[in-house]
């Protein structure tokens, strides 16, 4: 089901989702607000900023090549020079092995981006098929995830249901989630 920033409190809200605490209040687990409005406005701004489709990009990875291989790499003349340079710039030190992140990464397109790899793999020797020197990092299309769906087993209070979503609540809020 997909639903707007602006109708997911409404729906979020509707009594057939609502838990009630012992007291009869509404059971409410959040660490945005306790004002709907407020809420609301958070969700929103996720939204918009979600909605956002992110670039495509090529990510260079130092430790996987050789410095002479990143030189010849800055040799090949059919690549743009923003390319060229960026393989200058990766030959004069060795980067740390094993390190997952990019040591650097220019926006391109995913076309443009298939060429380039293509024509860098015809002129390289040794290029590692798992662990690619350069790769293509895909952007996101822009998605936004406004709630889990969990199930409890059948038989437990509302009391327990609230013990046990306040606990994977306060796991979500320690690590940074909203």
């Amino acid at each position: 089901m997909a639903l707007s920033a602006a109708n997911f409190e409404v729906y979020a809200g509707r009594e057939s989702a609502v838990e009630f605490a012992g007291d009869g209040t509404v059971a409410l687990l959040t660490n945005i607000s306790q004002n709907p409005a407020v809420r609301r406005d958070y969700w929103r701004k996720v939204h918009e900023h979600e909605r956002e489709a992110q670039p495509d990009a090529i990510e260079f990875h130092r430790s996987r090549l050789s410095p002479s291989s990143w030189l010849q790499i800055a040799a090949i003349e059919r690549l743009p020079s923003h390319v060229r340079e960026m393989a200058a710039a990766m030959a004069p030190t060795k980067g740390r092995k094993g390190n997952k992140k990019p040591d650097a990464e220019v926006q391109m397109d995913r076309v443009g981006a298939g060429i380039l790899l293509s024509v860098i793999r015809d002129e390289i020797d040794g290029w590692d098929w798992k662990k690619p020197p350069i790769r293509l990092r895909k952007g996101r299309g822009g998605r936004t995830q406004f709630r889990l769906a969990a199930e409890f087993p059948i038989g437990i209070d509302a009391a327990a249901r609230l013990r046990i979503t306040s606990a994977f609540c306060r796991d979500l809020g320690e690590i940074g989630v909203m």
